[in-house]
């Protein structure tokens, strides 16, 4: 389920399917920008993409769009939403959980077709393909018990919703709990996956608690200010959200 997309100068929300489908997207545009020399001089070049400094992606689950959008209990995403363009033709591609988390991290759910512990891969993943150009990638998970942890659950954590972890040629200090998430945004990575803990991300929580936890004058309050693209996506088994 897609929400809403904004790069403004506080922290709005987009939500896409699948990042690496438009990772790969982009890069196909950032390649057709340099142009080629066989082209004619009189061929437009195409405007640069907007290049926010940060981008934080945080995973919600098992909610479809009218259970979000048309709830009362979900103030602070909705107001994101009235902010930016609503994607409702986006979907997941599986269910239980675990095929779409590792699909999102790594294009492809790598023939998994349940919830599965503890799993080991090798290959390319976002992680991987953002750090190949000079770029940056962290996860940070609410509960992983300690930096680089591989334990399948600790308390409400999840090792199934942690897709990084799953890849042996990904760093190990490149998975982190929640707890180490910067509060001077000038530390974040280029690009940074949150997973909230099964009840924050509504899973086994409600609406309402995974709202208040995103929300940054909450409890939490680590989503605030900055030149930041925040991405809020949920992994939903309902067949049209």
């Amino acid at each position: 389920m897609t929400l809403f997309n904004s790069r403004a100068t506080r922290m709005l929300a987009l939500q896409i399917p699948h990042p690496l489908a438009e990772l790969a997207l982009l890069v196909l545009c950032w390649t057709g920008c340099g142009g080629s020399s066989s082209r004619s001089s009189t061929t437009p070049s195409n405007p640069a993409l907007p290049a926010p400094a940060h981008v934080v992606i945080v995973m919600e689950e098992n909610h479809s769009y009218s259970e979000i959008i048309g709830s009362s209990d979900a103030p602070y995403i909705k107001s994101l939403a009235a902010q930016g363009a609503s994607f409702t033709q986006s979907f997941a591609i599986a269910h239980p959980s675990e095929p779409n988390y590792l699909a999102l991290f790594s294009g492809s759910t790598q023939g998994i077709t349940g919830d599965v512990c503890p799993l080991t891969f090798a290959g390319a993943t976002l992680e991987s393909e953002l750090l190949a150009p000079g770029k940056s990638f962290t996860g940070y998970a609410d509960g992983l018990p300690a930096a680089g942890s591989t334990v399948c659950s600790a308390g409400e954590y999840d090792r199934n919703h942690v897709p990084w972890t799953n890849f042996s040629e990904d760093s190990s200090s490149d998975s982190q709990p929640f707890t180490s998430f910067p509060t001077n945004f000038a530390d974040l990575p280029t690009v940074a996956f949150v997973v909230p803990d099964l009840l924050n991300d509504m899973h086994d929580g409600t609406v309402a608690q995974g709202d208040a936890w995103i929300n940054p004058d909450g409890e939490h309050g680590k989503f605030g200010h900055g030149r930041i693209n925040l991405e809020v996506k949920f992994r939903t088994n309902h067949a049209c959200s």
